[in-house]
């Protein structure tokens, strides 16, 4: 993932799924669960990078929140299609209502 990459959440009591693309990701999916205080999250991702590799993985992400109010997601991730493991930093982009 990089910068370019653009993830948008759904969430339905404690079930969040995801879809991504940017970057070097043509397209990316992700569904887990959120814990009980709402804290953390749960999921397993799959995705296609723009040389047709299909790739697999699980994490685990601490949910908090900016001072602005924006979500800030802090993912521990580990591959299982691949070695690797890293983490990755995700804050809410909200929408200015700007078309231009």
């Amino acid at each position: 993932m990089s910068g370019q990459t653009i993830l948008e959440f759904k969430q339905t009591n404690d079930m969040v799924s995801a879809h991504y693309r940017g970057g070097s990701i043509v397209d990316g999916y992700l569904i887990g669960t959120l814990d009980s205080a709402g804290t953390s999250l749960r999921f397993c991702y799959v995705q296609i990078d723009l040389h047709g590799n299909v790739d697999a993985g699980v994490s685990t992400a601490t949910i908090s929140h900016l001072q602005d109010g924006r979500v800030r997601l802090e993912e521990s991730f580990q591959w299982l299609t691949r070695p690797g493991r890293g983490n990755n930093v995700f804050e809410e982009i909200r929408d200015t209502g700007d078309v231009s």
